[in-house]
């Protein structure tokens, strides 16, 4: 989905307020949209941030 020529949801994926999800059949942007989501992990970025609930273990 594009908003004034950005993809929200790629935006979303990588600022980790997203998770990739394919259901049957892989689509366009799925390797784009798995790396967003690898990068905001690897960088404690939105839900992968220690301060939300997703940091205590």
């Amino acid at each position: 989905m594009y908003v004034d020529g950005k993809m929200i949801n790629y935006s979303l994926a990588y600022d980790g307020y997203a998770y990739e999800y394919t259901y049957n059949v892989p689509y366009k942007y799925q390797a784009e949209f798995i790396l967003a989501q690898n990068d905001a992990a690897e960088n404690n970025r939105g839900l992968w941030s220690p301060l939300t609930c997703n940091g205590q273990k």
